[in-house]
């Protein structure tokens, strides 16, 4: 589960989800950024914005970039 940062102070959990956590069979995630909830949900740094404006290489937001970029080529 992925929840917004700000909404941990007013978290409630049944007995039976902390339990669940406890044991490691559920986790929770309290997520700040959207990059930070995409490096949960897909398992991959969501990359650093470099000076020359382009993410570092293998990222999730080099990939985003590159296939907008292809998407765009391909427009009449």
């Amino acid at each position: 589960m992925v929840i917004p940062q700000a909404n941990v102070r007013n978290l409630m959990l049944k007995r039976e989800v902390v339990d669940a956590v406890a044991e490691g069979q559920f986790r929770i995630h309290a997520v700040a950024t959207v990059d930070q909830c995409l490096e949960v949900l897909m398992g991959r740094k969501a990359g650093l914005l470099k000076e020359d404006g382009s993410f570092t290489q293998r990222s999730v937001n080099a990939q985003v970039v590159k296939r907008l970029r292809e998407i765009a080529k391909a427009k009449p």
